[in-house]
């Protein structure tokens, strides 16, 4: 996992995704402003959006940008910059599905999703998005499914692991032995020899 702090606001990246024209119509006739959707990350792990309005286009990117740089979320990331496992999250008409990719083959996606892994800091992925693609949904879509990302070692603790455990920790190694092996204790090829020779 990547180290995740932040020391410095030149840390931060940040990238404008989106900018509309709002209308609205009142007696004295339409009042137009303007609505941004900024991403902001540090590539270690951290990752946000903030959207911003103002009758000016830089007022609203910057608003937004202030926005984006306050709501930084955690996420996990292996150290090759892929995912743990497969993550996926639904908001309204929005479905999307995160799944792994080997390494090389760089971020599959488009649009908002590709701005948030890539500066969140991940390297290799590939996703699907179903339904609506409207970039703010998408946008809180894709960092509700990054944060539902879990280390193999907490994966192993709560699904093999003593639950309510209060005393020494738990060595993770045989419980990530079943997680890999499906609880198999792994046999090396000298090992496996000497045991076919016996049953003969």
């Amino acid at each position: 996992m990547a180290i995740n702090n932040i020391k410095k606001p030149s840390d931060i990246e940040t990238k404008v995704v989106m900018t509309k024209r709002i209308n609205k119509t009142t007696k004295g006739g339409r009042k137009g402003r303007f609505s941004a959707l900024v991403i902001a990350g540090d590539k270690k792990g951290r990752v946000g959006y903030g959207l911003g309005k103002s009758v000016e286009v830089s007022v609203a990117t910057k608003k937004a940008t202030d926005e984006a740089k306050k709501n930084l979320k955690f996420v996990l990331i292996k150290q090759n910059g892929g995912l743990y496992h497969d993550v996926n999250a639904s908001n309204g008409a929005v479905k999307l599905l995160i799944k792994t990719a080997p390494i090389g083959s760089g971020i599959v996606a488009g649009g908002v999703v590709r701005v948030i892994l890539s500066l969140a800091g991940f390297k290799d992925a590939c996703c699907k998005l179903i339904g609506s693609s409207n970039p703010i949904n998408v946008a809180k879509t894709t960092i509700e499914a990054l944060q539902n990302i879990k280390s193999h070692e907490e994966i192993a603790r709560n699904r093999f692991g003593s639950a309510g455990n209060k005393g020494e920790p738990e060595d993770i190694k045989p419980l990530l032995n079943k997680l890999y092996h499906g609880g198999y204790k792994s046999v090396s090829i000298e090992e496996a020899k000497v045991s076919k020779e016996a049953k003969k």
